[in-house]
């Protein structure tokens, strides 16, 4: 079962933070609905792990068709595991909220990025 790690980072100031993601510490981006938009198949796991600006982090898939909210791990802590489903169908996505609280204190910011299954196989052509 393939491993993906999602790093998060804030940047700025309170109250305007901005969530940043990376896969490998070095090249970060902002997060966006759109992004991070992580693959993943059967049983793979995925990771979020955030560094000292943030305090806690949170979880929550709007479907759970690809990882279920009860499956996941380490809600409301710097790490949230989740391990995605068994005998996943092709071509599906389902967009997420991460909550974060930054590490100086206040409330929870929401960010909605997501994540889907690779697409099915296209249709053989004829030559």
């Amino acid at each position: 079962m393939p491993k993906k790690t999602i790093f998060l980072k804030l940047i700025g100031a309170k109250p305007d933070y901005q969530l940043q993601w990376s896969y490998d510490q070095k090249t970060w981006a902002k997060v966006e609905p759109t992004s991070p938009s992580t693959e993943l198949d059967s049983g793979d796991e995925l990771d979020w792990e955030s560094d000292d600006s943030i305090q806690k982090i949170q979880i929550k898939f709007k479907k759970g068709n690809i990882i279920s909210n009860r499956n996941l791990s380490g809600n409301d802590s710097k790490k949230v595991k989740g391990i995605a489903k068994s005998g996943l169908a092709k071509g599906l996505t389902d967009p997420y909220t991460i909550k974060v609280q930054p590490a100086g204190g206040g409330g929870l910011k929401e960010y909605d990025p997501d994540v889907n299954t690779p697409p099915p196989p296209s249709p053989p052509t004829d030559d």
